[in-house]
């Protein structure tokens, strides 16, 4: 299924309102049956950020949610990949 662009909220001074229509916008593009992908880094306040997101999307309804940690050897992340 397509998914619709997101409109931007152009707010200089964001607050915890404007973070919430935010959060509540993105969850309205999905369906708590769809698949989910939490990619985090693999450092603690990566792992930390990943399970936070998992456990409130699994509180909301999610059920087929997969998170995962990066290869730092592999990916966009890596020195190798970086330099090159």
């Amino acid at each position: 299924m397509p998914v619709e662009p997101l409109t931007p909220i152009l707010d200089p001074t964001p607050n915890l309102d404007a973070a919430r229509d935010s959060f509540d916008a993105y969850l309205a593009r999905f369906e708590p049956a769809d698949r989910v992908v939490a990619l985090h880094d693999s450092d603690a306040d990566g792992v930390t950020a990943g399970v936070v997101w998992q456990r409130a999307l699994e509180r909301l309804g999610y059920t087929a949610i997969e998170r995962i940690i990066p290869d730092r050897e592999r990916n966009a992340w890596s020195p190798a990949v970086r330099a090159g």
